[in-house]
Protein backbone atom coordinates (compact mmCIF):
# COMPACT_ATOMS: atom_id res chain seq x y z
CA UNK A 1 0.00 0.00 0.00
CA UNK A 2 0.85 3.70 -0.57
CA UNK A 3 3.89 4.58 1.51
CA UNK A 4 4.59 1.17 3.26
CA UNK A 5 7.20 -0.92 2.58
CA UNK A 6 6.71 -4.80 1.51
CA UNK A 7 9.01 -6.04 4.09
CA UNK A 8 9.32 -9.78 3.13
CA UNK A 9 6.71 -12.07 1.74
CA UNK A 10 5.58 -15.10 -0.12
CA UNK A 11 8.31 -12.98 -3.25
CA UNK A 12 10.91 -12.63 -1.02
CA UNK A 13 13.16 -14.89 -1.87
CA UNK A 14 12.19 -14.49 -5.76
CA UNK A 15 13.02 -10.75 -5.61
CA UNK A 16 15.84 -11.82 -3.68
CA UNK A 17 17.66 -14.54 -6.26
CA UNK A 18 18.34 -16.44 -3.11
CA UNK A 19 20.23 -19.85 -3.62
CA UNK A 20 19.01 -21.76 -0.74
CA UNK A 21 22.80 -23.45 -0.76
CA UNK A 22 24.60 -20.26 0.09
CA UNK A 23 24.95 -18.00 2.94
CA UNK A 24 27.05 -15.65 1.29
CA UNK A 25 24.44 -14.78 -1.43
CA UNK A 26 21.22 -15.07 1.22
CA UNK A 27 23.48 -11.85 2.87
CA UNK A 28 24.36 -10.36 -0.23
CA UNK A 29 20.83 -9.74 -1.88
CA UNK A 30 19.40 -9.21 1.59
CA UNK A 31 21.53 -6.75 1.76
CA UNK A 32 21.13 -5.08 -1.22
CA UNK A 33 17.67 -5.28 -1.91
CA UNK A 34 17.16 -3.77 1.42
CA UNK A 35 19.13 -1.27 0.91
CA UNK A 36 16.10 -0.25 -1.66
CA UNK A 37 13.34 -0.07 0.45
CA UNK A 38 14.39 0.89 3.80
CA UNK A 39 15.36 4.54 3.53
CA UNK A 40 12.40 7.41 3.26
CA UNK A 41 14.95 10.03 3.75
CA UNK A 42 15.64 12.28 6.58
CA UNK A 43 17.79 11.68 10.03
CA UNK A 44 17.77 8.13 11.62
CA UNK A 45 17.48 9.37 15.53
CA UNK A 46 20.10 6.91 16.73
CA UNK A 47 22.07 7.95 20.11
CA UNK A 48 20.08 9.09 22.95
CA UNK A 49 15.96 9.07 20.94
CA UNK A 50 16.23 5.51 18.92
CA UNK A 51 13.58 6.82 16.87
CA UNK A 52 13.69 6.94 13.02
CA UNK A 53 12.72 10.30 12.45
CA UNK A 54 11.60 10.76 8.78
CA UNK A 55 9.12 7.48 9.62
CA UNK A 56 7.15 9.33 12.90
CA UNK A 57 6.65 12.46 10.94
CA UNK A 58 5.23 10.55 7.90
CA UNK A 59 3.26 8.59 10.44
CA UNK A 60 1.93 11.34 12.11
CA UNK A 61 1.36 13.95 9.18
CA UNK A 62 -0.57 11.36 7.37
CA UNK A 63 -2.55 9.95 9.95
CA UNK A 64 -3.20 13.14 12.29
CA UNK A 65 -2.76 15.99 10.23
CA UNK A 66 -4.69 18.06 12.68
CA UNK A 67 -2.64 17.41 15.33
CA UNK A 68 0.54 18.11 13.48
CA UNK A 69 -1.02 21.44 12.06
CA UNK A 70 -1.18 22.58 15.38
CA UNK A 71 2.32 21.19 16.45
CA UNK A 72 3.84 23.30 13.48
CA UNK A 73 2.06 26.30 14.16
CA UNK A 74 2.57 26.47 17.86
CA UNK A 75 6.39 25.34 17.46
CA UNK A 76 7.25 26.30 13.96
CA UNK A 77 10.66 25.55 13.48
CA UNK A 78 11.03 23.27 16.52
CA UNK A 79 7.92 21.19 15.70
CA UNK A 80 9.77 17.93 14.93
CA UNK A 81 12.12 17.99 17.68
CA UNK A 82 9.41 18.91 20.39
CA UNK A 83 7.58 15.44 19.50
CA UNK A 84 10.76 13.59 19.44
CA UNK A 85 11.67 15.11 22.56
CA UNK A 86 8.33 14.48 24.23
CA UNK A 87 8.02 11.06 22.31
CA UNK A 88 11.27 9.86 23.96
CA UNK A 89 10.34 10.94 27.56
CA UNK A 90 7.27 9.61 27.69
CA UNK A 91 8.66 6.20 25.90
CA UNK A 92 11.48 6.56 29.36
CA UNK A 93 8.66 7.30 31.29
CA UNK A 94 5.96 4.86 30.56
CA UNK A 95 7.21 2.29 28.14
CA UNK A 96 7.17 1.00 24.37
CA UNK A 97 4.16 -1.20 24.30
CA UNK A 98 1.74 1.58 26.49
CA UNK A 99 3.01 4.46 23.96
CA UNK A 100 1.97 2.33 21.28
CA UNK A 101 -1.48 1.47 22.64
CA UNK A 102 -2.05 4.82 24.41
CA UNK A 103 -0.34 7.65 22.25
CA UNK A 104 1.38 10.73 24.19
CA UNK A 105 -0.28 13.81 25.68
CA UNK A 106 0.39 17.22 24.34
CA UNK A 107 0.17 20.77 25.10
CA UNK A 108 -0.98 21.48 21.30
CA UNK A 109 -3.33 19.12 21.04
CA UNK A 110 -7.11 18.22 22.23
CA UNK A 111 -6.41 14.49 22.40
CA UNK A 112 -3.47 12.17 22.59
CA UNK A 113 -1.28 11.90 19.30
CA UNK A 114 -1.68 8.23 18.48
CA UNK A 115 1.65 6.12 17.72
CA UNK A 116 -0.17 3.03 16.27
CA UNK A 117 -3.42 2.08 14.78
CA UNK A 118 -4.32 -1.75 15.92
CA UNK A 119 -6.53 -3.71 13.50
CA UNK A 120 -10.35 -3.16 14.51
CA UNK A 121 -12.36 -6.27 15.49
CA UNK A 122 -14.86 -5.11 13.33
CA UNK A 123 -14.15 -2.63 10.19
CA UNK A 124 -17.02 0.06 10.40
CA UNK A 125 -15.17 3.29 11.36
CA UNK A 126 -13.64 4.73 8.15
CA UNK A 127 -11.55 6.64 10.36
CA UNK A 128 -9.87 4.24 11.98
CA UNK A 129 -9.40 2.02 9.11
CA UNK A 130 -7.62 4.68 7.66
CA UNK A 131 -5.42 5.12 10.19
CA UNK A 132 -4.53 1.62 10.09
CA UNK A 133 -3.72 1.11 6.58
CA UNK A 134 -1.21 4.64 7.38
CA UNK A 135 0.82 2.29 9.84
CA UNK A 136 4.53 2.02 8.52
CA UNK A 137 6.15 -0.83 9.36
CA UNK A 138 9.79 -0.67 8.09
CA UNK A 139 13.00 -2.40 8.57
CA UNK A 140 16.28 -0.71 8.71
CA UNK A 141 19.74 -2.14 8.28
CA UNK A 142 23.19 -1.42 10.02
CA UNK A 143 21.27 1.09 12.38
CA UNK A 144 23.97 2.94 14.84
CA UNK A 145 22.53 2.19 18.03
CA UNK A 146 24.86 3.01 20.61
CA UNK A 147 25.85 6.68 22.30
CA UNK A 148 28.91 6.71 22.66
CA UNK A 149 30.25 4.82 19.69
CA UNK A 150 29.71 3.81 16.33
CA UNK A 151 29.07 0.24 16.68
CA UNK A 152 25.73 -0.60 15.01
CA UNK A 153 22.99 -3.70 15.05
CA UNK A 154 22.35 -5.19 11.56
CA UNK A 155 18.72 -5.26 11.26
CA UNK A 156 15.73 -3.19 13.32
CA UNK A 157 12.21 -3.12 12.88
CA UNK A 158 10.04 0.16 13.33
CA UNK A 159 6.55 0.82 13.62
CA UNK A 160 5.65 4.39 12.50
CA UNK A 161 9.29 5.53 13.66
CA UNK A 162 9.37 3.46 16.98
CA UNK A 163 11.51 0.45 17.23
CA UNK A 164 9.76 -2.63 17.84
CA UNK A 165 12.07 -5.45 17.10
CA UNK A 166 15.98 -6.58 16.76
CA UNK A 167 16.52 -10.15 14.56
CA UNK A 168 19.93 -10.93 14.41
CA UNK A 169 20.52 -13.37 11.85
CA UNK A 170 22.79 -16.82 11.16
CA UNK A 171 23.20 -19.17 8.80
CA UNK A 172 23.93 -22.83 9.90
CA UNK A 173 26.55 -22.98 6.95
CA UNK A 174 28.49 -20.98 8.69
CA UNK A 175 27.35 -19.84 12.56
CA UNK A 176 24.70 -21.97 14.64
CA UNK A 177 21.68 -20.04 16.39
CA UNK A 178 23.32 -20.08 19.47
CA UNK A 179 26.09 -17.43 17.75
CA UNK A 180 23.12 -15.31 17.39
CA UNK A 181 22.48 -15.90 21.26
CA UNK A 182 25.77 -15.08 22.28
CA UNK A 183 25.74 -11.86 20.17
CA UNK A 184 22.87 -10.59 22.28
CA UNK A 185 24.17 -11.95 25.67
CA UNK A 186 27.38 -11.01 25.39
CA UNK A 187 28.27 -7.73 22.95
CA UNK A 188 24.27 -6.34 22.67
CA UNK A 189 24.76 -4.48 26.38
CA UNK A 190 22.04 -2.23 27.29
CA UNK A 191 23.70 -0.62 30.09
CA UNK A 192 27.60 -0.42 28.87
CA UNK A 193 29.84 0.16 32.05
CA UNK A 194 29.57 3.90 33.07
CA UNK A 195 27.10 4.89 30.24
CA UNK A 196 23.39 5.51 30.14
CA UNK A 197 21.11 2.78 29.50
CA UNK A 198 20.98 2.26 25.37
CA UNK A 199 17.50 3.72 24.28
CA UNK A 200 17.14 0.69 21.18
CA UNK A 201 17.59 -2.41 23.85
CA UNK A 202 16.61 -1.30 27.07
CA UNK A 203 13.50 -2.78 28.65
CA UNK A 204 10.75 -1.99 28.82
CA UNK A 205 11.47 1.50 27.16
CA UNK A 206 13.39 -0.59 23.89
CA UNK A 207 12.67 -2.98 21.26
CA UNK A 208 9.64 -5.03 22.57
CA UNK A 209 11.36 -8.20 21.24
CA UNK A 210 15.06 -9.26 19.99
CA UNK A 211 14.80 -12.23 17.86
CA UNK A 212 17.80 -14.81 17.50
CA UNK A 213 17.31 -16.66 13.83
CA UNK A 214 19.20 -18.77 12.00
CA UNK A 215 18.28 -21.05 8.31
CA UNK A 216 16.58 -23.73 11.00
CA UNK A 217 15.17 -22.33 14.30
CA UNK A 218 13.95 -19.08 15.73
CA UNK A 219 14.67 -17.62 19.61
CA UNK A 220 13.31 -14.47 21.27
CA UNK A 221 13.20 -12.85 23.99
CA UNK A 222 11.85 -9.33 25.36
CA UNK A 223 14.05 -8.59 28.14
CA UNK A 224 18.10 -8.36 27.73
CA UNK A 225 19.83 -8.80 30.94
CA UNK A 226 23.68 -9.95 29.46
CA UNK A 227 24.73 -13.38 29.93
CA UNK A 228 21.87 -14.11 32.09
CA UNK A 229 19.36 -13.66 29.10
CA UNK A 230 16.73 -15.96 28.26
CA UNK A 231 15.65 -16.75 25.05
CA UNK A 232 12.57 -18.96 24.49
CA UNK A 233 11.85 -21.04 21.28
CA UNK A 234 9.65 -19.47 18.71
CA UNK A 235 9.74 -22.56 16.58
CA UNK A 236 6.36 -24.04 15.19
CA UNK A 237 7.57 -27.54 15.97
CA UNK A 238 8.50 -30.33 14.02
CA UNK A 239 6.41 -33.56 13.97
CA UNK A 240 5.55 -33.11 17.61
CA UNK A 241 8.88 -32.44 18.25
CA UNK A 242 10.82 -29.22 18.73
CA UNK A 243 12.28 -26.72 15.74
CA UNK A 244 11.01 -26.29 12.35
CA UNK A 245 10.35 -29.18 9.05
CA UNK A 246 11.50 -28.44 5.73
CA UNK A 247 9.76 -26.22 3.82
CA UNK A 248 10.30 -26.95 0.24
CA UNK A 249 8.26 -23.58 -1.00
CA UNK A 250 10.12 -21.47 1.06
CA UNK A 251 13.77 -22.85 1.13
CA UNK A 252 14.19 -21.97 4.60
CA UNK A 253 12.69 -23.89 7.62
CA UNK A 254 12.34 -20.04 9.18
CA UNK A 255 10.61 -18.60 6.27
CA UNK A 256 7.23 -18.34 8.66
CA UNK A 257 8.96 -15.66 10.42
CA UNK A 258 9.38 -12.83 7.55
CA UNK A 259 6.62 -14.23 5.43
CA UNK A 260 3.83 -14.78 7.89
CA UNK A 261 5.34 -13.15 11.73
CA UNK A 262 7.01 -10.13 10.24
CA UNK A 263 4.19 -9.32 7.23
CA UNK A 264 2.08 -6.19 8.05
CA UNK A 265 -1.18 -7.68 7.43
CA UNK A 266 -0.77 -11.13 8.17
CA UNK A 267 -2.84 -12.83 10.94
CA UNK A 268 0.92 -13.43 12.76
CA UNK A 269 1.87 -10.07 12.66
CA UNK A 270 4.76 -9.38 15.30
CA UNK A 271 3.64 -6.97 17.30
CA UNK A 272 0.42 -7.05 19.32
CA UNK A 273 -0.27 -5.93 23.14
CA UNK A 274 -0.83 -7.81 26.78
CA UNK A 275 -3.95 -6.61 27.98
CA UNK A 276 -2.70 -7.46 31.88
CA UNK A 277 0.00 -5.20 33.52
CA UNK A 278 2.17 -6.42 35.92
CA UNK A 279 3.31 -3.69 38.27
CA UNK A 280 7.49 -4.08 38.28
CA UNK A 281 7.47 -3.34 42.19
CA UNK A 282 5.15 -1.91 44.88
CA UNK A 283 4.56 1.32 44.61
CA UNK A 284 5.27 1.11 41.04
CA UNK A 285 4.09 1.96 37.19
CA UNK A 286 2.02 -0.84 36.18
CA UNK A 287 4.54 -2.43 33.05
CA UNK A 288 2.59 -3.71 29.86
CA UNK A 289 4.46 -7.38 28.72
CA UNK A 290 5.01 -7.74 24.95
CA UNK A 291 3.88 -10.84 23.77
CA UNK A 292 3.63 -12.21 20.67
CA UNK A 293 0.20 -13.41 19.50
CA UNK A 294 -2.24 -12.86 16.74
CA UNK A 295 -2.23 -9.60 14.88
CA UNK A 296 -1.39 -5.83 14.87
Amino acid sequence: MPGCSVLIGKRFQARLGIDRHSHGSFFRNLKKTLGNQDRLGGELGTGTRAIFHAYLLAWAEESQPDAWEALQKNHGASATATLLNRLRAQLDQRCTLDVLRHGIELLDTRKPLQLAQFKPALALNPKILSRYDANRLRVVRQMRYLTHNEHSIYLVLFLNGIAVATPNLKTHFSQSIDNAVDQYRFDRNHRPKGQRPEPLLSFPTGALVHFAVSTREVRMTSKLLGPGTIFLPFNRGDDGGAGNPLDAERGYRTGYLWEEVWQRHSSRACLTDSSRRQASSAGSSPIARPRITSRL
